[in-house]
């Protein structure tokens, strides 16, 4: 069964992010972590894209898709953060593939990095760290 651009880039970022020997392998999650879910752990989420298309018909050749990928710890360090930083990246940029054998990945870049601090209404502070990579997939 044929699967859509969003789901085969969901399924590209969590096998590389998981695979063996990875940082927090085990912790993480497409578009939010369960309340449960002590930190650290990684998130990832599509920020936004479009579609590129051809000049004569509008038919699609790939879809052009940002995401959010992130490690959440607890604290103020964002040090701390930054060995999961560096394996997040080391993973996903200027990486490319197979999703199944109905997408592909053509690229995977990250365009620029991201780091946020929040602290919740309790004081619990949280740092936020990672990239955003633009992925181009097609299906086949």
């Amino acid at each position: 069964m044929p699967i859509s651009e969003l789901v085969a880039v969901d399924t590209y970022i969590y096998s590389r992010l998981t695979a063996a020997p990875a940082l927090l392998s085990s912790h993480v999650y497409a578009a939010e972590a369960p309340q449960s879910q002590a930190a650290p752990y990684i998130v990832y989420a599509l920020m936004g894209g479009f579609d590129d298309l051809t000049e004569v018909g509008a038919v699609r050749i790939w879809a052009n898709l940002l995401y959010l990928v992130k490690v959440v710890g607890q604290g103020t360090s964002f040090a701390a953060l930054d060995p999961t930083v560096t394996e997040i990246d080391a993973r996903l940029h200027r990486t490319s593939g197979p999703v199944s054998t109905t997408a592909y990945v053509d690229s995977c870049i990250r365009e620029q990095p991201f780091r946020m601090a929040e602290t919740t209404p309790s004081g619990v502070a949280y740092r936020h760290a990672g990239g955003l990579y633009r992925l181009r997939v097609r299906l086949l």
